[in-house]
């Protein structure tokens, strides 16, 4: 199994299987807000703050044989509490790892020495500054380091205990699986 380290030397973590791209992808920014509705039927809300990436990617219908690089990657974790790293596909047909510019609803690593491995959507530019979704835990300046320096890779553990796994009569197997950004 392949392992990967991030660009800080955190790591090495297993990465998860690339020989399999999923054929859809959830992408959510869950954003922590308390909410109370008074007698009088007025709305106070407020922010606590904390965004982090939640993800549930559908895999294609896989032939028993093709499923053997996801059943060797899940016997070395262990539920919810096994850090992993997880390549993050591209979302666009028309480019590849070696794009050298940032577009826009893109995901890309931070390019930081202690916080690299935080995966961030750029959004656009203020200026010259790069603002991204969700925006950096420690309120920094933000870079983003393009997929040729570094392939968007996201720190994850599993969001769930029991992943499930369908079998077909047909004699394919149908998974998804969801993931919560871990740092």
């Amino acid at each position: 199994m392949a392992t990967h380290t991030f660009q800080n030397g955190d790591g090495p973590y297993q990465l998860f299987p690339t020989t399999i791209d999923p054929e859809s992808i959830e992408i959510r920014h869950p954003r922590r807000t308390l909410v109370a509705d008074s007698r009088s039927m007025r709305r106070q809300s407020r922010s606590i703050g904390g965004v982090r990436l939640e993800a549930t990617f559908k895999f294609p219908p896989m032939h028993k044989s093709e499923y053997a690089d996801l059943a060797s990657f899940f016997r070395l974790i262990d539920g919810r509490n096994t850090i992993f790293a997880m390549r993050w596909p591209l979302l666009r047909d028309d480019s590849s790892y070696t794009d050298t510019a940032l577009k826009i609803g893109e995901y890309y690593n931070r390019d930081s020495s202690s916080l690299n491995n935080q995966l961030m959507q750029y959004v656009g530019l203020s200026g010259s500054t790069p603002i991204v979704d969700p925006p950096a835990r420690d309120t920094g300046t933000v870079a983003l380091s393009v997929p040729n320096n570094n392939t968007p890779t996201l720190k994850c553990s599993l969001n769930t205990d029991t992943p499930t796994i369908e079998y077909g009569g047909d004699g394919f197997i149908r998974y998804s699986l969801d993931v919560i950004e871990r740092w």
